[in-house]
């Protein structure tokens, strides 16, 4: 069992696969301990209810969306290792509740939008720098930015 409403409100559900069952049942059972068990979970817990014969598949897409990715400050090349840093602001809306948020292959907490990071040991090479930023428990809640912005050279590290 994965959630119970009265009124058949998914919003709060995870983007899946669902099958809705239809279940009648006594007006003294507090069907939000049904939550995380399995049928035979609740049928050992004595409750009276009865299920449909069939279900509904209910396929639930992603609300969530990554709206806006900008470039902040960079920091200074390091002439000891060629590596810079990098911070961005990245909006979104609906994020998951499990998972990181991962740009360009490195790992962050999902905290609050608009959230800004910070992309360590990137090389200086004078390149631009595309930005691909996704959630890990959604990887279809993506953004890609070409070119958001130009690594330092190798000529700033070694100065």
């Amino acid at each position: 069992m994965t959630g119970v409403n009265a009124t058949s409100d998914f919003t709060t559900l995870d983007a899946g696969k669902y099958c809705v069952y239809g279940v009648g049942y006594s007006m003294s059972v507090n069907i939000n301990t049904w939550i995380s068990k399995t049928l035979s979970q609740i049928l050992i817990d004595g409750d009276c209810f009865f299920v449909s014969d069939n279900c509904k598949m209910v396929e639930i897409k992603s609300s969530c969306t990554i709206s806006g990715l900008v470039a902040g400050s960079q920091g200074p090349c390091q002439a000891s290792s060629n590596y810079y840093t990098q911070n961005l602001t990245v909006t979104y809306d609906k994020a998951p509740s499990t998972g990181k948020l991962q740009i360009n292959g490195q790992d962050f907490d999902i905290l609050t939008s608009p959230q800004t990071i910070t992309l360590v040991n990137l090389n200086s090479d004078g390149l631009p720098v595309d930005i691909n930023a996704f959630f890990t428990a959604s990887p279809n809640c993506k953004l890609t930015k070409l070119s958001l912005f130009t690594a330092p050279g190798l000529l700033s590290c070694n100065c």
